[in-house]
C-alpha cells in the first residue's frame, strides 16, 4: 500500500483535478488521505463528496496550523509501507505513482523522485501531454545522495514528487510553524535514506500561481533562508566536502527572497543587513558555481557591495530570468 497525503487548505478551486488524478491512478493499492486544516471554502465538502464513493478516502479535520502540521497529521494515520505528498492545487500523472514504486522495490530504495512539469494556472488534467521516454533510473547512496540533491538539477526539495518510506518519518516530521517547511526537511530524509533513485519519467505536475507575486511579501518567506543556514551547519558537520554545494544554496535562496521582496515593493533595512551579511560570507560559493543563472551571479556580486542596489534590479525583472 501507498499513503498519499494531500494537504487541502483553500485548494477548492482546482481540488478536483487533483482528487480526479489520484483515485484513478494505474497502481490501486492507495490510502488516500486528505487533511483540512479548517479551511474556509468547500474543500472539505468536495473530499467528503468522494469519500462516500471511494472507500480509500479519508478526511481529517483539525485546526489551521500550517502546511507542515496538515502533513504531519497525514503522516501519522499512514498505512502504507510508503508515503508521497501532494499538494491540493496541483496534480498528477496517472502512472506516477506506479512508476515510482516499481523503482523503489527494483532499487530496494527508501526515496524515490520524479520528473516535474509546470502548467498554467488555468490548465486541466487533459491539457498535458505525457511525452515519456524509454524508462530509466539512476541511484545514489553515500555523499553522492547528498551531491546530487544539493546540486538541485536532478531532484529539488519540495516534499512533493518524491516517494518515501514510511518509516523514515518516525524520526523526522516537518517543523510546524515554519513557511517553506521542506527546507528544513528534505536534506534530512536524503540523509537518513539507504538508497535515492530518481526516475526520468514526468509524474508531478505543479501549477503556476499567477497571482502569487502581486500579494505582497511576509517576512515567514525568510524562513527559506533560516531553513538553508541550518542545512550548512548539518553539511559542514556530516559531509564537509559538500559545503561549497550547501553555501551556494543560502545565496540561491536570498536572491529568491530579494526578487519577492523587489516584485512586492517590500523594503526593510533590518532585513537587508542581515542579507548583506549573507551575501559578504557566501555570496564567492554562489558566484563561482557553473551551475547558477547570469543574472543571479550578478545580483549576487552587486548586494555583496549594497543589498537595495540588488533589489532594485530584481524589482525589474521576471521570476523566470533568475
Amino acid at each position: 500500500m501507498v499513503s498519499v497525503v494531500v494537504p487541502i487548505y483553500n485548494t477548492e478551486k482546482y481540488l478536483r483535478q487533483c482528487i480526479d488524478t489520484i483515485i484513478h491512478q494505474t497502481y490501486s493499492d492507495l490510502q488516500i488521505i486528505f487533511v483540512d486544516g479548517d479551511s474556509p471554502d468547500n474543500s472539505k465538502k468536495i473530499c467528503e463528496e468522494y469519500a462516500v464513493k471511494d472507500s480509500r478516502i479519508t478526511v481529517l479535520c483539525h485546526e489551521n496550523e500550517g502546511l507542515s502540521a496538515d502533513r504531519n497529521v497525514g503522516i501519522d494515520i499512514a498505512k502504507g509501507e510508503y508515503i508521497t505528498f501532494i499538494d491540493g492545487d496541483d496534480f498528477i500523472a496517472p502512472d506516477m505513482i506506479e512508476n515510482m514504486l516499481k523503482a523503489a522495490q527494483r532499487e530496494n530504495a527508501d526515496m524515490v523522485a520524479c520528473q516535474v512539469i509546470r502548467c498554467e494556472e488555468l490548465d486541466v488534467p487533459e491539457t498535458i501531454k505525457f511525452v515519456q521516454s524509454a524508462f530509466n533510473s539512476e541511484s545514489y547512496t553515500g555523499n553522492d545522495k547528498m551531491r546530487v540533491f544539493l546540486q538541485g538539477e536532478k531532484i529539488g526539495t519540495t516534499a512533493w514528487a518524491k516517494l518515501y518510506r514510511t518509516s523514515m518519518f518516525r524520526e523526522i516530521k516537518y517543523p510546524v510553524g515554519k513557511n517553506h517547511e521542506d527546507v528544513y526537511t528534505t536534506y534530512k530524509l536524503v540523509h537518513i535514506a539507504n538508497k535515492l533513485c530518481i526516475i526520468n519519467s514526468v509524474g508531478y505536475i505543479y501549477r503556476k500561481n499567477l497571482s502569487g507575486l502581486s500579494k505582497g511579501f511576509s517576512k515567514t518567506r525568510l524562513d527559506s533562508i533560516r531553513g538553508n543556514l541550518e542545512r550548512v551547519q548539518f553539511i559542514e558537520e556530516e559531509y564537509p566536502d559538500l559545503v561549497d554545494e550547501a553555501y551556494t544554496g543560502v545565496i540561491y535562496s536570498c536572491n529568491q527572497c530579494l526578487m519577492l521582496m523587489g516584485k512586492a515593493g517590500y523594503q526593510d533595512t533590518e532585513t537587508f543587513e542581515w542579507m548583506h551579511g549573507l551575501y559578504k560570507k557566501y555570496g564567492k560559493y554562489y558566484i563561482r558555481s557553473g551551475r547558477t543563472s547570469k543574472l543571479g551571479k550578478i545580483a549576487a556580486c552587486i548586494a555583496k557591495i549594497d543589498v537595495k542596489t540588488a533589489w532594485m534590479i530584481f524589482k525589474s525583472v521576471h521570476k523566470k530570468d533568475i
